[in-house]
């Protein structure tokens, strides 16, 4: 990964130029890193998940155990109310990892696009490179930024 990030700046500098390359890997380095961070607030919104679903599994359990005592003394609603209770975090604590998940997975899927409209962002705003637009260096720069995307996603996902 450290020397995927060298390579496709110089290859795609001789395409589009040096800013413009930077632009790109930068947009993809630093999209990466944001999806890793995601990945961690979601390791942890899952443990948290689990935690919260073992005490509702707990709760159920020895209720179910004692479920003639519960019902003898007359306790059926506080217990259903405690349990819909656990239910409800646990269910807030899984839709917040939900929406983890999604933004790390929109994030991973747009990259290539953002990145790619950087190059050429700069590209146009700065006059730099070649004024035409040529197919070929169109499809190079998008495959380069998509190799780098996965070049330094699996890279950074090892060593993690």
């Amino acid at each position: 990964a450290a020397l995927a990030i060298p390579a496709v700046l110089v290859i795609m500098a001789q395409m589009v130029g040096y800013a413009a390359s930077a632009a790109g890997c930068g947009v993809v380095v630093v999209s990466v890193f944001v999806q890793v961070r995601l990945a961690f607030r979601f390791r942890a919104l899952r443990a948290r998940t689990a935690a919260k679903t073992d005490l509702r599994v707990r709760l159920v359990s020895e209720t179910c155990a004692g479920i003639a005592t519960v019902k003898a003394a007359g306790w059926t609603d506080g217990f259903l109310a405690k349990i819909d209770a656990l239910r409800r975090q646990e269910t807030a604590t899984i839709l917040r990892s939900q929406y983890c998940k999604a933004m790390t997975s929109g994030l991973y899927f747009c990259t290539v696009v953002v990145a790619t409209f950087a190059v050429y962002a700069v590209i146009f705003v700065a006059n730099q490179g070649p004024r035409t637009l040529r197919v070929g260096d169109v499809a190079s720069t998008i495959a380069l930024l998509n190799a780098l995307r996965q070049v330094v996603g699996f890279g950074v996902a090892y060593f993690l």
